[in-house]
């Protein structure tokens, strides 16, 4: 699944339902084939493309799992929002570097097992992101090239900030969960082992 490239219907429904044309710019830090950029501009958002892989047709061809790439960008004020989709097995260290560094919003295109089977740290992380109202889960996508679903993993950095980019009068096709809820959920399916610590 990591090679193949995000879904143009995955990346319409999160711009059919999140106002991220509002945002001032986005940066893709895993661009790829420029799905994202190439979606995300039909709504009127400006998406700069970055990817490591010299054949990919981005912006810049930095190292994004790396601090100093994200530094560089502290001197412009800070990236004000990321969408992308990263390679999954890297999920684990470029989620939170990537949620730390946005100044407004990040949206990461994420397996649903990664927040609902997930490792203690990960569910620590994920407990103070849905604790602070700071995050969306959005599943029920269409199901991908390679027969799977994915889904999107919608973090802000000030709480309930979600809320304000949500489109209202859209008809939602895919399943919305606040992740309060989806803890409670973790935890039943778990039998109680997830735990606060």
């Amino acid at each position: 699944m990591e090679s193949v490239g995000t879904s143009a219907m995955d990346i319409h429904l999160l711009f059919q339902y999140f106002k991220l044309e509002e945002v001032q710019w986005a940066l893709d830090p895993f661009a790829g084939c420029g799905s994202i950029q190439q979606v995300a501009s039909n709504w009127g958002c400006r998406v700069v493309g970055n990817d490591l892989n010299p054949r990919h047709a981005a912006t810049a061809q930095q190292d994004a799992t790396q601090v100093g790439f994200w530094n560089d960008f502290d001197e412009m004020g800070g990236v004000p929002a990321v969408i992308t989709s990263c390679w999954f097995r890297l999920l684990d260290l470029l989620a939170p570097l990537v949620c730390a560094r946005v100044t407004d919003v990040a949206c990461l295109h994420v397996p649903p097992l990664w927040v609902t089977s997930t490792t203690e740290a990960r569910q620590r992380w994920l407990n103070d992101l849905a604790e602070a109202d700071r995050m969306i889960l959005v599943t029920g996508l269409p199901v991908g090239p390679l027969g799977k679903r994915c889904a999107w993993l919608v973090v802000t950095k000030s709480p309930g900030r979600w809320r304000e980019l949500v489109r209202h009068a859209t008809t939602h096709t895919a399943s919305w969960m606040a992740l309060p809820v989806l803890r409670k959920a973790a935890a039943d399916v778990m039998g109680g082992r997830v735990e606060r610590s």
